[in-house]
């Protein structure tokens, strides 16, 4: 049996689109799903900033202030860009802007090299923009630029927030302050209160007297380590952090982050570090409507990106191999052959007729 032409043309089509099924699903989705190269992500955050009050010897009352993040793409080479994260704070006793550059994979928003030309900071492979796709809730770290060291984030549980599902996830770390922009002035602070070198020592005497004023669980590690200490003691400013995320379990976004750091002057006796004083706390959030927009889009992407990776590529396979079921089912008929005995009797009926 053969093809009708319109049969053949029904074949063809169907063909076509099964084959722009795949392309759909094995080409543009990937393409979807990678770091675009223009991005536009902003985010606020509010929290509360106690400071040390010296009448109090002790944190004082909270500030109010805000940080507005954004995070936009410098540069793209193949499946590498370039993104930096601009931070800027407002506060009552003045603002202030930090800036960070990274590499990322767009592909999986992991850490790479620099391209050519570039500097970014090592983020010690941790997550500085987003999680991956489909994210494991397991083996994930934050870096903190305060301290440039990576947060270890454990899974604590699941929940839905804004209508996501989301990883929670906690960190803990201690470290000492690394980034220059935080750490000079924070320095030049306890240089002008001891009077004497660079924020990197305080005077021997002024660790006895502020022994003398500590709970006496305190002051007792304190003193008993000044005893073979210089006249001055080097000291160490760390900060303690605690971070709670929720994390989109399908595009591995963080919707809300909620952070707990409190900077700490220490001395440093030998290999250990002997807690003198806090100095700050600062406990920050992602604000409500910050969440309420990152969950909205990632909804409105959620529902684009199963039309285009499931229904579309499955309507186009159904249609073509329909086509091309109606084109198997309309072939067109060979004309029959008659048998060889069929043609002798015939031709001896065409003989008997000539001779008679």
């Amino acid at each position: 049996m053969s093809l009708r032409r319109s049969s053949l043309v029904l074949a063809i089509v169907g063909v076509l689109l099964i084959a722009a099924a795949a392309l759909i699903r094995f080409v543009l989705v990937p393409s979807m799903t990678k770091m675009p190269t223009e991005i536009d992500s902003r985010s606020t955050y509010t929290g509360s900033l106690q400071s040390f009050d010296p009448s109090k010897f002790a944190l004082g009352d909270g500030v109010a202030f805000t940080v507005a993040r954004h995070v936009d793409v410098d540069h793209v080479d193949g499946d590498v860009a370039v993104i930096t994260s601009v931070s800027e704070t407002q506060r009552p006793t003045g603002d202030s802007t930090s800036s960070h550059t990274y590499a990322l994979s767009r592909v999986d928003y992991t850490q790479q090299s620099a391209p050519e030309g570039f500097e970014v900071e090592d983020q010690k492979g941790g997550m500085v923009f987003s999680l991956p796709m489909n994210p494991s809730p397991d083996g994930n770290t934050l870096y903190d630029t305060v301290t440039r060291e990576a947060i270890t984030l454990e899974h604590v549980g699941d929940s839905v927030l804004e209508g996501r599902d989301v990883f929670e996830l906690r960190g803990n770390l201690t470290a000492p302050i690394a980034d220059p922009a935080v750490l000079a002035p924070a320095q030049a602070g306890i240089a002008a209160m001891a009077g004497v070198g660079d924020g990197s020592v305080l005077p021997k005497q002024t660790l006895q007297v502020l022994a003398g004023v500590l709970p006496p669980e305190k002051a007792q590690p304190i003193t008993a380590a000044l005893a073979a200490q210089p006249d001055l003691v080097p000291v160490v400013l760390t900060v303690d952090t605690t971070i709670d995320m929720n994390i989109d379990t399908r595009f591995g976004s963080p919707l809300r982050s909620v952070q707990d750091q409190t900077t700490v002057l220490n001395m440093k006796n030998g290999d250990e570090l002997i807690p003198l004083l806090d100095l700050s706390r600062a406990v920050v959030s992602t604000d409500d409507a910050s969440v309420a927009n990152t969950a909205s889009k990632l909804s409105s992407s959620e529902t684009m990106l199963d039309i285009v990776s499931k229904w579309l590529p499955l309507l186009l396979t159904v249609i073509g191999v329909v086509l091309i079921a109606v084109a198997f089912l309309r072939r067109r008929p060979e004309p029959a052959t008659p048998s060889a005995g069929e043609v002798d009797d015939a031709s001896g009926d065409v003989l008997e007729a000539t001779t008679s």
